[in-house]
């Protein structure tokens, strides 16, 4: 037992375990409302956060997003990942890229490695939603839980690295966090609804965020650049496929 319990991986297969909570998730956010445009888009705030500082992050979908307007390809459910620090919108860049750029630049920092170790175990966590809970025990609305564990996890983490700067205004490390895991919500309704209201194996979040999690295997200098490049070359490209057996070797417990 590690010393962030909410994290770790449960035994048995992670696919069945996580697909239930993913189901659930998808079907709230499909059935959130959206407004008529882009430019009249309405907004669903999932997570927030109050800093010591006092100001108020929150983390929020907005439909539609602009594939829902595509001529190609329309996905009806698309959504736009917005972070507002007291009421006012932050802008941040290329979602995915701007992302892996932050993770880079924590790697680099003092104590960088032991912080990307502790991204690493959250991202891992919420591919398979483990680290969820349900709001209301029977409500089907999954969130990222708040209990001590998962407290004690940001402090620690914000601690090492407190702050992004890959985008406007910087952000608390945890409401980064935050809108990884909404982004990777947003990826599962995607490909929920253009393979026809269908969930195939790891398509959506789990690609995304283990992705995410052999990005920062390779950073920590724990693989070669050969590794990784191959690994992304391999079909499906551009995502990185790793067995249940290596997520438990590669990311395990944290004393």
């Amino acid at each position: 037992m590690g010393r962030y319990q909410v994290l770790e991986l449960p035994t048995g297969k992670l696919g069945p375990f996580a697909k239930a909570r993913r189901l659930a998730a998808i079907n709230e956010a499909i059935n959130w409302p959206a407004g008529p445009t882009q430019e009249e888009q309405i907004c669903t705030c999932v997570y927030s956060y109050d800093d010591a500082s006092g100001y108020r992050w929150e983390i929020l979908l907005a439909k539609p997003g602009k594939e829902a307007f595509r001529l190609k390809r329309t996905n009806p459910n698309d959504m736009y990942p917005i972070i507002r620090r007291d009421g006012l919108e932050i802008t941040y860049g290329e979602a995915f890229a701007g992302i892996w750029n932050e993770i880079e630049r924590v790697s680099q920092s003092p104590g960088g490695n032991h912080a990307c170790e502790l991204i690493s175990r959250f991202v891992v966590a919420c591919a398979y939603m483990v680290a969820h809970e349900e709001t209301t025990p029977g409500s089907g609305l999954w969130r990222i839980s708040s209990d001590a564990s998962m407290q004690r996890f940001y402090s620690d983490l914000e601690m090492r690295a407190p702050m992004t700067t890959y985008i406007q205004g910087n952000i608390p490390m945890r409401v980064f966090l935050n809108l990884i895991e909404a982004i990777a919500l947003q990826e599962d309704v995607k490909y929920f609804t253009m393979n026809g209201n269908s969930l195939k194996a790891n398509q959506g979040r789990i690609n995304n965020l283990i992705t995410t999690a052999g990005v920062i295997r390779f950073l920590n200098r724990s693989e070669p650049i050969s590794w990784l490049v191959g690994g992304l070359s391999r079909n499906p490209p551009g995502v990185l496929s790793l067995s249940q057996e290596d997520l438990r070797e590669f990311f395990p417990p944290i004393p």
